[in-house]
């Protein structure tokens, strides 16, 4: 006899109220999703080389251009997400996808990677920097 054990997510008793929030290729219009329970872990992004014309052709049919950062992307909720690199072949050229995940709302939006910890370090050097030049105005204003 074979047993399987399914690992799922943590139960959120405030589930819908504090879902994660992500942007979906597969979401029309607009790409924005709840995500479902079952996948309420991550925000992941996966962006690959592929030519525009090739993007959503290969075997990752969902994958939508982005012409503001010109590459060919997948976004989408995951229960669980592991950052990973590889190669894959299409039409007898070999391609390279990247996935990277983060878990605050709609991050896989964001055209660079950062994590919760490194928003919040962006966040808190912009704050010092406007504390600094209003510091700065005052001291030539008296």
């Amino acid at each position: 006899m074979v047993a399987a054990v399914a690992l799922l997510p943590e139960v959120n008793a405030r589930y819908p109220q504090d879902a994660l929030r992500c942007l979906a290729s597969l979401k029309e219009p607009e790409g924005l999703l709840i995500c479902p329970e079952h996948r309420n872990g991550y925000c992941v992004k996966e962006v690959s080389d592929l030519a525009e014309e090739d993007c959503g052709r290969t075997t990752y049919f969902g994958d939508k251009w982005n012409a503001q950062t010109g590459k060919c992307e997948y976004r989408k909720c995951e229960a669980t997400c592991l950052e990973s690199s590889w190669d894959f072949e299409f039409e007898g050229e070999a391609y390279e996808r990247n996935r990277f995940c983060c878990d605050f709302n709609y991050c896989n939006g964001i055209s660079r990677r950062f994590s919760r910890a490194g928003m919040s370090a962006w966040v808190s050097g912009v704050v010092a920097l406007l504390l600094t030049l209003l510091y700065l105005r005052e001291e030539q204003a008296g």
